[in-house]
């Protein structure tokens, strides 16, 4: 995918090919587990000293670069997408459903420790056909958070058809589970827990007046409200999505 989003030449018509591809089943399998980290300086000086400092730190715990994400284009296409990772939620209001489930929040190696597992429950899942088969070991998630960073979680990726009632239906069954397996694993609940839309009075999913108080004690709920001011500009007729990140005012 990143070979694709950094060539304005090809297409999601071309991924078949380059999966193909030698060079490029290497670096997938050399940054299957990777993390992007974003070094900020005050001063070329410190950069510099920051950059000695991340080296040293690759050398005492066996990791290291991936030097295709260094390459000049890919690099600062990775760096934009970071920076805009936080305000990307209302990229499918329109069109396909899509949510995040599990989230394994906790330390790093949590979350490394049990995502195999969590890929191999959501893939028996997919056989079912209500979800997309996306790869259930789609994950991503930071290494640090809003207000204060230390927050680590893997979110498995999970897409739906939003104008069909049974590949919505059964998309909520699937989330329903997930909190089940995560409970018996001992993981707690995952992000699909808070994120899935009222569904009346059975309790399972977060009701809306739950993720409101959720999003009124975020560090900066003004982001949902400007979120919500957003789409009701772009959706006056409220007929997109109505489970993604907002708050009325």
């Amino acid at each position: 995918m990143v070979k694709i989003l950094t060539d304005p030449t090809k297409t999601l018509g071309d991924l078949e090919e380059l999966l193909e591809d030698p060079e490029v089943q290497r670096i997938t399998e050399e940054s299957k587990r990777d993390f992007q980290i974003v070094l900020v300086g005050m001063t070329p000086r410190d950069i510099e000293w920051q950059e000695k400092a991340f080296d040293e730190i690759l050398a005492r715990t066996g990791g290291w670069k991936v030097e295709a994400m260094n390459e000049p284009e890919i690099n600062r296409w990775m760096l934009l997408y970071l920076i805009r990772l936080g305000h990307k939620n209302l990229n499918l209001v329109f069109g396909g459903g899509y949510d995040g489930c599990f989230g394994l929040l906790g330390a790093a190696d949590f979350g490394a420790s049990n995502a195999e597992e969590a890929a191999q429950f959501k893939k028996e899942w997919e056989k079912r056909g209500a979800i997309v088969e996306a790869g259930g070991d789609c994950m991503m998630g930071p290494i640090g958070g809003q207000g204060g960073g230390g927050t680590c979680l893997w979110e498995n990726f999970t897409c739906f058809d939003s104008y069909d009632k049974e590949s919505v239906e059964g998309t909520l069954e699937f989330f329903d589970a997930c909190t089940e397996f995560g409970l018996e694993k001992g993981w707690g609940v995952g992000m699909e827990k808070w994120n899935s839309q009222n569904r009346g009075p059975d309790g399972k999913t977060t009701l809306k007046k739950e993720r409101d108080r959720i999003h009124l004690s975020a560090p900066q709920p003004s982001m949902f409200r400007y979120q919500h001011k957003v789409r009701e500009v772009l959706n006056p007729n409220d007929l997109g999505d109505a489970y993604y990140e907002t708050l009325e005012d």
